[in-house]
């Protein structure tokens, strides 16, 4: 799926598993999918279901620039909104 369908679309797909393409950049313990470094629209995602190693990887490189990834995951209800709920990464 492409990140702007996910975007556009991201309210009916509520409780869905989806496959994005996009770019991470982490701030502090927050994730945000981006389409590029300057996206003022991004997509939260929580990362805590994400093995150890991925998530090192994003608090080690996706702070001061953003990541390229594919990300497999579940759109859940957060705080703040739709978010995504990353279950598997691939790095880019």
């Amino acid at each position: 799926m492409e990140l702007i369908d996910l975007k556009t679309d991201i309210k009916s797909l509520s409780g869905k598993r989806v496959t994005v393409i996009g770019s991470l950049q982490m701030l502090g313990e927050m994730a945000m999918l981006k389409s590029e470094p300057f996206d003022m629209t991004p997509i939260m995602v929580s990362v805590e279901k994400l093995p150890r190693e991925d998530r090192k990887q994003a608090l080690k490189g996706c702070i001061t620039v953003v990541c390229g990834i594919q990300i497999s995951g579940k759109i859940i209800q957060g705080a703040l909104g739709s978010k995504l709920e990353a279950e598997h990464v691939i790095w880019k």
